[in-house]
């Protein structure tokens, strides 16, 4: 038995690096089945992934013929605490009690932890609460299962107890750095198909499409509904729903290559509604979101209207809601929080067994505790808070429940008690539901009472020891920025970088502050309209749609926090790097220093780099489906019009971007002479680390590949494989000839206004535009190229022989069903044409006479490329005796000139 446990911990060691998605999927099912027979157990799901985590797992056990249900694991999140631990104990029989069933266990639980300063203090809060409602569960009650711990989470080790797991220990649930990138992503594309947001504290209903609605394109159907509802709303707005696109998919699959499942996702911000209210609290922004899943006929629509909500409304008879009918619903949840009901004695005596912390000096104990109170204090504050603001995004949600209904179907399982169970607990999620149902259907709008807020004096907070190096960066990113994508990226990257990291100190007691910073929609607005000069709806919507998707993917986190006696909700960075700043760069830092090391430059030319850039990230000879670089962004490559060779690019959903100038701008790279770079010193080794071994192996080939071919074959050969790398599959060659085509029109354009000018100081740029356009078209006529691939092939390595079979064998069927894709031919032969035109031009220009035109040839044949001159040789000497040569001063030649540019 031991033996065949070894073998398969040592099958988890090999998968997790070789297949780390297969790896993933048996720890979390493992994972799982712990959590589905540990009997009598409460189960505390930590926000925001968790809760989401346990309803997918659900859901796959139910596919795989398991029943159970989400409420039956008695599952909260941390937000609940305060209504579920007063409410535990069952006085007569000292018993504690959940939906029914008996507790022995409290079990605390989350996806993972990274450095555990969350986890660190609510396992405080709950043994807090549990003695001070003198429960008779205790410390020895209380246990601990993450799916996956980080190294630094080891400075908590002495509360992470598995006692009731005997299988389970902290080494053997250890993640390395480089592949929590990589589990993020996995974990969030997973539950990303219950097609729900991530957030569980706003209120989400559940519609279903009506039976009139289209049988085709559900996504676009749902896209036209949500249309009608702005213009009904908001009949005066030009602001439409904007779709936040998702995919399954995770950085690389054995089964499938790329997407394999859409989750569409739309907002529609409702901001205008917000400020023409004049009488409530104003939200920071109001809006709804709606989630579909393609397969499934379910909406789920969430509304948020999150307001800063001051400390002195957290009271029983709140003026938030006094004389609506939202008032009972607050009343019941307050009163079961116990707020006040007896003070927290800090009794040593009394207390010793409720620290989380065991083997400290006596005179830390005190200390311990009086934190260990504040914190329980400040959660039930904050869970106050997130109720409030549930009720007020209700409250939303009522005002526009006619116009939804005209939409959608509204069923009797509009409202999911799980979602409710997860903030107040279930016994007071069974009793509040069919309270919100009956508002629900009967069409009541809550008008809500005038409250006055004093003015709030800040909308960001950063903690003044991190503020510096923080504001110092963001002004030096966001002056490189291009786009509101960028600024978001930079603003959230940054405070990872400057705030987060740099806080993970340890001490001795639990770091009350350390996530105490953030920033709000209204803070990114005033940041950013200085860069953009504009604050227009327009910019609104397209931070908010930045933020939308970083949220879904982990690398932004909102968290309500108490700035001057006013609860906000900020938004600071979360456990996830940002995917267009962080991510992005160290995958291209890993790139760039694998082809350093190949070559062997310190300086390498602007040529070498982009063909690298398109041979690991957007080429097609060697097409690997393990190779998925980076999930989510689409890279592309395509002809430089403004120089030699290709540039790719890489599209943020907002804007597309130059990969090359994308990593000058991060400082990755510095121009160091005219078209070469150097890699920055700025950036640690470490910092290049985002893939697994097998990935790594693979991007080395490539770049081994750039590397041999720049230093075996001639500049033309390579320029002509990189032209046939970007037409292997019909896809890539529609988008690519389509680019050529682009060029061929702006030549046209060039020409034309070239010919009216006669400006000959603009003859050498529509050359130079020319002979990229015609280097950049796959030659069918490819023998020379073949032959010299042949000549080096002994010497090239076994990358390069796949390269040259690949290729060759791909070009042949290209030839050969020449008729079947004339394309290629079609712009051959248009660029031929380009060049006779070009050629004609050189010489009117160049003051030769007819007697000096072989002359003309050679020195033509100097100054374009050979294979360009000598494709027009032929054609040139046919016309050396035309009519409109004969006359030296060039009478009648504009007029021939100008046919062949009508004929083109």
């Amino acid at each position: 038995m031991k033996n065949e446990q070894r073998t398969k911990e040592n099958d988890m060691s090999t998968l997790k690096f070789t297949h780390p998605e297969k790896y993933f999927d048996e720890l979390l099912f493992n994972w799982f089945q712990r959590l589905i027979v540990s009997k009598n157990s409460l189960l505390v799901a930590i926000v925001r992934k968790c809760p989401r985590l346990i309803e997918y797992l659900v859901a796959e056990a139910k596919k795989n013929g398991i029943e159970i249900d989400v409420d039956d694991l008695n599952v909260i999140s941390d937000c609940a605490l305060p209504f579920v631990l007063p409410t535990l104990l069952k006085e007569n029989d000292n018993q504690c009690y959940y939906n029914g069933k008996l507790i022995d266990n409290i079990i605390l639980l989350d996806e993972a932890i990274y450095f555990g300063s969350t986890f660190e203090m609510i396992y405080g809060i709950i043994l807090t609460g549990l003695k001070h409602f003198d429960s008779p569960l205790s410390k020895q009650n209380v246990h601990s299962l993450p799916a996956v711990v980080s190294e630094d989470a080891r400075r908590i080790k002495d509360i992470l107890k598995f006692d009731l797991f005997n299988d389970v220990d902290f080494d053997k649930l250890l993640i390395e750095k480089e592949l929590i990138p990589l589990y993020i992503d996995f974990v969030l594309s997973k539950f990303r198909e219950l097609g729900k947001p991530c957030d569980v504290e706003f209120p989400i209903i559940y519609l279903k499409l009506k039976e009139n609605s289209s049988d085709g394109n559900k996504s676009k159907f749902i896209g036209g509904e949500l249309e009608k509802l702005r213009k009904r709303l908001l009949p005066n707005s030009v602001q439409e729903p904007y779709v936040t696109d998702h995919y399954t998919d995770s950085f690389y699959s054995d089964s499938n290559f790329g997407v394999t499942e859409s989750i569409d996702s739309w907002t529609l911000l409702l901001d205008e509604l917000s400020f023409m209210d004049k009488h409530v609290v104003s939200p920071d922004f109001q809006k709804i979101r709606v989630f579909f899943t393609s397969g499934n006929e379910k909406l789920s629509l969430a509304s948020y209207a999150p307001c800063a909500i001051p400390q002195r409304l957290l009271i029983e008879n709140s003026p938030l809601f006094e004389g609506t009918a939202l008032a009972p619903l607050w009343k019941k949840v307050f009163r079961a929080a116990k707020v006040g009901e007896k003070e927290f004695e800090p009794s040593y005596q009394k207390v010793t067994d409720a620290l989380a912390y065991e083997n400290m000096p006596e005179d830390t104990h005190f200390m311990q505790w009086y934190l260990q109170t504040k914190q329980y204090q400040e959660q039930t504050k904050k869970s106050l808070v997130v109720w409030a603001n549930y009720l007020l995004s209700f409250a939303k949600l009522l005002d526009i429940s006619k116009e939804l209904k005209n939409l959608f179907d509204f069923e009797s399982n509009v409202i999911d008690i799980v979602d409710l169970n997860y903030l107040i607990g279930h016994d007071l999620a069974k009793e509040i539901r069919l309270e919100l149902l009956n508002l629900l259907q009967s069409d009541a709008v809550v008008q809500l009472p005038t409250v006055y807020i004093d003015p709030i004096k800040q909308f960001k907070l950063i903690p003044e020891d991190y503020q510096r190096a923080y504001e110092k960066h963001n002004q030096s990113d966001f002056f490189d920025c291009t786009s509101i994508s960028g600024l978001v990226s930079a603003e959230f990257s940054n405070q990872h970088k400057y705030i987060e990291i740099p806080s993970r100190r340890p001490c001795v007691h639990q770091n009350v502050d350390r996530l105490k910073f953030g920033v709000t929609y209204t803070s990114m607005m005033d940041d950013f309209y200085l860069y953009f000069g504009n604050r227009s709806d327009r910019l609104r919507v397209r931070i908010h749609k930045a933020v939308d998707r970083r949220v879904d993917r982990g690398s932004i986190v909102p968290k309500y926090v108490n700035v001057d006696g006013t609860y906000l909700r900020l938004f600071r960075a979360g456990e996830n790097e940002d995917q267009y700043k962080d991510q992005l760069n160290r995958l291209l830092l890993l790139i760039l220093k694998m082809l350093k090391e190949e070559t062997k430059r310190n300086e390498i030319p602007e040529r070498i780099i982009n063909t690298c850039f398109n041979f690991t990230l957007s080429g097609e000879i060697l097409p690997e489906e393990k190779l998925r670089l980076l999930r989510g962004i689409e890279f592309s490559t395509q002809l430089d019009g403004k120089g030699w060779g290709y540039k790719t690019f890489f599209c943020d959903r907002e804007k597309k971007q130059s990969v090359l100038q994308h990593c000058i701008d991060s400082g990755l790279l510095i121009k160091s002479s005219l078209s070469y770079y150097k890699l920055s010193n700025d950036f640690d080794s470490d910092e290049a680390i985002v893939v697994n071994k097998e990935i790594n192996d693979l991007l080395r080939q490539r770049v081994q590949l750039v590397a041999t071919l720049y230093s075996s074959l001639s500049a033309s050969t390579v320029r002509e494989i990189c032209n046939w790398s970007l037409v292997q599959d019909e896809e890539k060659e529609g988008k690519y000839l389509e680019n050529l085509q682009q060029e061929l029109e702006k030549i046209r354009k060039e020409l034309k206004l070239f010919i009216s000018n006669q400006d000959a100081r603009k003859l050498d740029n529509l050359k130079k535009h020319i002979i990229d356009v015609f280097d950049a078209v796959p030659d069918n006529d490819i023998e020379d190229i073949k032959e010299e691939m042949l000549l080096q092939s002994e010497k090239f390595t076994n990358e390069v022989k796949i390269l040259y079979n690949k290729l060759y064998g791909s070009v042949s069927d290209s030839i050969n069903r020449s008729n079947e894709t004339p394309k290629i031919k079609e712009l051959n032969d248009k660029v031929s044409c380009f060049d006779k035109v070009i050629l004609l031009l050189t010489l009117k220009f160049s003051d030769q006479k007819k007697e000096k035109l072989e002359y003309a040839i050679d020195d033509l044949q100097d100054k374009l490329s050979a294979r360009l001159a000598e494709a027009s040789l032929n054609w040139l000497e046919t016309m050396k005796d035309a009519s409109h040569f004969e006359n030296e001063q060039g009478e009648g030649f504009d007029l021939n000139i100008l046919k062949i540019v009508d004929i083109i």
